[in-house]
């Protein structure tokens, strides 16, 4: 199962500043990429995760006028209560990068400006007049953050360049929008995309490559690079035009930007995404930002050559909370810090709930009665049958695990080992998996050998999705290091610890009340 070491870096998306984390942020682009980074691990590879805040996205610059801030004021402050939150679900990154800290700026700048310039040398860009609409009170246009209207495909009301209904990206002029505004012609930069791009065996599903295919026909395979915002980096390469770089569309720049500071962490001489790189590049995302991601990356790699796109892609639909979408507007939604520091749940269970939703083909469903109970059907398992085993151990491991067993836990390691792959990531198969050795827990007596391989398996199995009882399990059966596939069979070299540092509490009926009344707050209008 290790077989010859690989290097993998995962970038998950890069969210906004502009507010906390809730746990639809979590189960989507991080928890998959912290999953399957952990599993590799297990394996013998090496993962990183890098990743940082988008603080030159025009919604930073909102959220500062709301608050009646500087926007770099607004993304300092966001970006650091972000880094917590991944923190306390456990997702480790690596490098979680603030592009406006003082350590990162430069880079960050630099990154920009020479793909810019590259894209331009190469003759991989195209100029389009557009009419933007002109706000004259606030003497600003109408982009991003402040531009609403309705979808020119579905036609419901969205803002910004793309539609959180159908996930369709257009430009600000194809918006369909009251009256009352004058438009105002300019200028922007825009990148010419490839064409005829097979994205099957990348991980992208029959779905999401005619999505993305029908994006390019319809804006004639072209993405935007520049826009008209008073917030972002200044495009120096045309100073009579007042412009600003997209920083969707030089997303990919700032992936870049990683894959240097990865080359370094990993001790290699090159960039990860060089084209002779032997770094295998994941990037995980949500389904809304498919368009933009994919066409940064392969419009950019396709353009300078000396760089390749992302090897694989982990794209997740939406989880929705009781039938209806995660929004921090609408306060319909759990923050990552109410859920775990002022109501005290595990991160651990939270992940494996969240892990146990497809939303890899469709989007999933929160429910919170069916979560609550999951909660504590769990803590009640962990309390009598993991505590109560460990406990009943015998001291010293004298047998081999039988074969029976063994061809058992083979099974169980050979499913995880189909689900957890870059080309097919389903961790939710993963998690039914080990429901059913839960089960088989049951028919083994608690004071046997048998039940120490039962326990170190399951320690193993559970240790991408539930980290912290993973290694808890793994460090109370003797071994000291990180739980590993290697050598799995071979008996513990010292007694066992037989101690669980790990103390998990239910969920009782209050807790019921209390986040209804603060997830459902919109219902009271």
């Amino acid at each position: 199962m290790t077989g010859h070491k690989k290097n993998y870096l995962f970038i998950p998306s890069v969210p906004t500043p502009n507010g906390r984390l809730h746990l639809g942020h979590i189960g989507g682009p991080f928890l998959s990429a912290d999953i399957l980074a952990r599993y590799l691990r297990l394996c013998g590879h090496s993962a990183r995760i890098i990743s940082g805040t988008d603080s030159y996205e025009s919604y930073a610059a909102g959220k500062a006028e709301e608050e009646h801030t500087h926007p770099e004021d607004t993304c300092h402050h966001y970006h650091a209560l972000i880094a917590h939150d991944l923190e306390q679900m456990n997702i480790e990154c690596d490098e979680f990068i603030n592009p406006l800290d003082n350590k990162w700026n430069a880079s960050y700048q630099k990154w920009h400006e020479e793909i810019v310039q590259q894209l331009l040398e190469n003759k991989a860009t195209t100029r389009l007049k557009e009419n933007m609409l002109w706000d004259e009170r606030n003497q600003r246009y109408l982009t991003g953050y402040w531009l609403q209207g309705n979808c020119p495909v579905c036609y419901e009301r969205t803002a910004s360049y793309f539609c959180e209904h159908c996930g369709a990206h257009f430009r600000p002029e194809e918006m369909i929008h009251e009256g009352g505004l004058e438009p105002k012609e300019v200028e922007n930069i825009f990148l010419q995309l490839p064409r005829n791009v097979d994205l099957i065996s990348k991980g992208i599903n029959q779905n999401l490559q005619t999505l993305f295919h029908t994006y390019q026909v319809l804006q004639n395979y072209r993405f935007r690079l520049t826009t008209q915002c008073d917030w972002g980096l200044v495009d120096k390469t045309d100073p009579e035009h007042s412009r600003t770089l997209f920083s969707y569309g030089f997303v990919f720049a700032y992936f870049l930007m990683f894959g240097e500071i990865a080359a370094k962490i990993m001790g290699i001489n090159k960039n990860a995404f060089a084209a002779d790189s032997d770094v295998i590049t994941i990037s995980s995302f949500g389904i809304d930002n498919a368009l933009p991601f994919l066409s940064s990356a392969l419009g950019i790699s396709s353009a300078c050559p000396q760089y390749k796109s992302f090897d694989y892609y982990l794209v997740n639909y939406f989880y929705y909370l009781d039938g209806s979408k995660f929004s921090t507007s609408r306060q319909h939604m759990i923050g990552v810090d109410e859920a775990i520091n002022q109501k005290g749940l595990s991160s651990d269970i939270i992940r494996m709930y969240l892990a146990s939703i497809d939303v890899r083909n469709q989007t999933g469903n929160f429910v919170m009665n069916d979560f609550i109970q999951y909660y504590n059907k769990i803590v009640d398992w962990f309390e009598h049958r993991v505590v109560y085993g460990i406990q009943n151990l015998p001291e010293l491991v004298m047998h081999s695990c039988t074969q029976s067993l063994q061809h058992q836990l083979c099974e169980l390691f050979s499913i995880q080992e189909q689900v957890l792959q870059p080309a097919q990531f389903l961790p939710h198969i993963g998690v039914q998996s080990l429901n059913h050795w839960m089960v088989l827990s049951q028919n083994i007596d608690p004071c046997t050998d048998d039940y120490f391989w039962w326990l170190k398996g399951f320690s193993l199995v559970i240790y991408p999705y539930m980290p912290k009882l993973g290694e808890t399990i793994w460090h109370a059966l003797g071994y000291e290091q990180l739980p590993s596939y290697a050598d799995f069979f071979v008996k513990p070299a010292q007694p066992l610890q037989k101690k669980i540092q790990l103390t998990l509490k239910r969920i009782t009926p209050e807790f019921k009340t209390q986040a209804e009344g603060i997830c459902y707050e919109q219902n009271k209008a």
